[in-house]
């Protein structure tokens, strides 16, 4: 009210009172008065008062939004994990609890509009001052004012039209005041120079001192060079600049990183482990977020410095960039050295806790060999889906994969789902119980159960299921398992495939599985024009190899193999005629009208080799997952079945080019001569190396070029030793 009635001094003694009183701490309230003590200087002509308060005035809106920022970043950095979490226990209900944090927003938003108002304010004051008050530095200073007001979009637009108008004006003004006070500077150098050289009868004349254009007539005030006046920064030259200003003040040179030596994973505060390679971009990342105030600078470069890998020392060198005055940029390097501390990661620690995992995948298939869990085994390990479990036990009929996250077991799950057809229970146990918080911890197993058909089984379907799939023979051959059981129909060629949800509708068992294949001999075979993809329809005339010599029994059979069989050759087959099959789907066949004539004698299902050697030295490997056997225990004659198993696997390897796609092999080193016989037996019944020989044209071969190299098992030589051994 006093200065609306234009009692300025009186004014100025009650805003004086209130600065009195007023807490330091409260940056804005004292901001808006020494703003409202510049008003008044201002209508009363004070020039130099006014500068004084809206300066007193900008600096504590500043002081005030630092503060701010800062807080706002610890509030952010603290209250993160806090909010992840609460982010999973909130409800649809409690929507509505989120209203006040719109409410802090709006006004959070009106603090800074006020903040803007009050320092356009206080620079529009500071700006009028400074250009009555005339002089180089005042309108200098008023210049930088008023191009700030130019980039307020609070202003009025009267404001913006007078502040456009005074940066029209002001530059003629201030190049006048420059000119006008360096001749003045040149003429009390030439009176101080003259009054020093009249005794000995010189003058300043005889010297002819001359202004230079180029560096604007000023000298550096502490070096003394000259430098250009209208560009330097606090009459400083680039030199003094480079040795007395810091732009890196602040920023630490050393700083600790954490990483576990078990998974080479780092230590991403506050509890998160990241995966990061020597010398990686994430590495560099993760070091330059150790950094404190960092931000407040412009990165230029940051790149490693070499290091002996056994110091536990890494050294970054950071290039960064920042403005030291209006126009003037300065760019800095300077190296951080980090220390290494090795730190047990979570995960880790569980690994070697017994009963600490949180989720377990039991995989079953009720089969009595292990083809399809070794095919499985190839797949997870080519796609590297065992990377999370704490540990893998091998079980009577399958294998447990145990897990830290329930997650990681709901992930492997759908791995399974993607690559066979499995049937996936789920369950949970309750382990524990807080009683005040009602928290509660629980272990979630899974059991998946493979669908128990095979490659290469005979299976006999039944009449509605046959129908519903294709129309399909009901006596068919599974060729193929993928995420559905591929079924073939040797007489037809025609194809189906029973997907997981189908078959467990209503299950069934094969007919008959490879152990029950009998060796025929093919006496004679007709192609047909009848092809689909690799097979080709045939007319074959087979006799059993155990009947040769003992009666002319021959049987004739369709089979998808007429592009591979030739006469002489020998294949494994199912024998119908003559056996017993305890199965009601294949008396239902038999019975049938549409179908029981069209079962055959003799179900051709893949040619085979009887000269092939067993246990033979390949040029390839298959690599195995580690596995805890626990209470299993494999007796002699339950080891010579799965090496049997493991070896027919192999063979469907070489002879099936399909399965040889989705697995990696590996090329086997040769083994030195100078290994034992044991050994030698020890490391084929592991990893099933072989080399072939001259002998086995005819068995299928693998070519090197569909072989990856195996790193684990690379050596380094010394070249002198090397040369010595050639």
């Amino acid at each position: 009210m006093l200065f609306v009635l234009r009692k300025y001094e009186m004014a100025l003694f009650k805003y004086s009172e209130a600065i009195d009183v007023c807490p330091n701490y409260l940056d804005y309230e004292l901001a808006v008065l020494r703003s409202n003590i510049a008003a008044c200087h201002l209508k009363m002509e004070e020039w130099k008062e006014v500068v004084d308060s809206a300066t007193a005035a900008l600096d504590g809106l500043d002081r005030l939004e630092r503060q701010e920022k800062e807080q706002s970043k610890a509030k952010e950095e603290s209250g993160q994990g806090e909010d992840e979490a609460e982010e999973e226990i909130i409800s649809a209900g409690a929507a509505s609890a989120a209203k006040p944090e719109d409410l802090r927003k709006d006004a959070r938003k009106q603090r800074q509009d006020d903040i803007a108002k009050i320092r356009a304010k206080a620079l529009m004051r500071r700006a009028r001052a400074r250009s009555e008050l005339g002089g180089w530095a005042n309108l200098e200073g008023a210049i930088e004012d008023y191009k700030r007001l130019d980039k307020m979009e609070i202003l009025a637009d009267t404001d913006r039209k007078m502040v456009q108008a005074q940066l029209r004006a002001l530059p003629r003004r201030a190049k006048e005041a420059q000119e006008q006070e360096t001749a003045e500077m040149w003429n009390k150098l030439k009176d101080l120079g003259n009054g020093l050289l009249r005794p000995f009868g010189l003058s300043t004349d005889n010297f002819k001192m001359v202004k230079d254009e180029k560096t604007g007539g000023i000298l550096c005030c502490n070096c003394g060079a000259p430098i250009d006046g209208t560009s330097s920064t606090g009459a400083l030259c680039y030199d003094c600049i480079k040795s007395t200003v810091d732009i890196s003040q602040g920023i630490p040179r050393e700083g600790t990183l954490q990483t576990c030596r078990d998974c080479d994973r780092w230590l991403m505060p506050p509890a998160t482990w990241v995966v990061a390679a020597p010398e990686s971009r994430e590495l560099l990342s993760l070091c330059l977020k150790r950094l404190r105030n960092l931000s407040k600078v412009r990165i230029i470069d940051a790149r490693f410095v070499w290091t002996e890998p056994h110091s536990r020392r890494i050294k970054v060198k950071i290039t960064v960039q920042d403005a030291v005055a209006e126009g003037v940029l300065m760019q800095q390097s300077f190296e951080v050295v980090y220390v290494v501390h090795y730190q047990q990661c979570r995960e880790c620690a569980k690994s070697y806790t017994h009963n600490v995992w949180r989720a377990c995948v039991q995989v079953r298939q009720k089969v009595t060999h292990k083809r399809t869990f070794l095919f499985l085994e190839q797949l997870i390990l080519k796609h590297q889906a065992h990377k999370d479990t704490i540990n893998i036990k091998e079980e009577k009929d399958g294998i447990d994969f145990f897990f830290a996250h329930r997650n990681q077991a709901e992930a492997f799950v759908s791995f399974l789902k993607s690559v066979v057809p499995v049937f996936v229970k789920e369950s949970r146990h309750l382990i524990s119980q807080d009683t005040h918080t009602g928290n509660k911890q629980y272990k979630f197993n899974f059991s998946a159960e493979i669908v128990p058909v095979c490659r290469d089984d005979l299976v006999a379907l039944p009449l509605k299921l046959a129908k519903a799939v294709g129309t399909i023979s009901p006596l068919v051959l599974c060729w193929r398992i993928g995420t559905s059981v591929n079924l073939l129909d040797t007489n037809t060629l025609q194809t189906a495939e029973l997907s997981s949800d189908v078959y467990w509708r209503a299950p069934f068992q094969p007919l008959a599985g490879t152990t029950e294949l009998v060796e025929f001999i093919v006496m004679d075979i007709e192609p047909t024009a009848v092809r689909k993809g690799k097979w080709v329809l045939g007319e074959a005339t087979v006799a059993r190899a155990s009947d040769l010599g003992v009666n002319d029994n021959t049987y004739f059979a369709r089979t998808h193999l007429g592009a591979l069989l030739k006469p002489g050759d020998s294949v494994m087959g199912y024998m119908l005629t003559g056996s017993n099959f305890n199965s009601e789907a294949l008396d239902a066949i038999e019975n049938s009208r549409a179908y029981g004539s069209t079962v055959p004698d003799v179900v051709l299902v893949r040619k085979h080799y009887p000269n092939r050697r067993k246990n033979k030295h390949r040029n390839w490997k298959l690599k195995r997952m580690a596995k805890e056997e626990g209470e299993l225990r494999a007796k002699a004659a339950d080891q010579e079945k799965m090496d049997a198993d493991y070896e027919q696997f192999l063979r469907d390897v070489e002879e099936d080019e399909e399965l040889r796609a989705a697995l990696a092999l590996y090329k086997n080193p040769k083994k030195q001569s100078q290994k034992q016989p044991k050994q030698r037996d020890e490391d084929a019944m592991s990893i099933a190396e072989t080399e072939t020989t001259a002998e086995d044209d005819d068995v299928p071969k693998i070519n090197m070029d569909e072989l990856l190299d195996d790193f684990d098992e690379l050596e380094i030589h010394d070249r002198g030793d090397a040369e010595m051994a050639a």
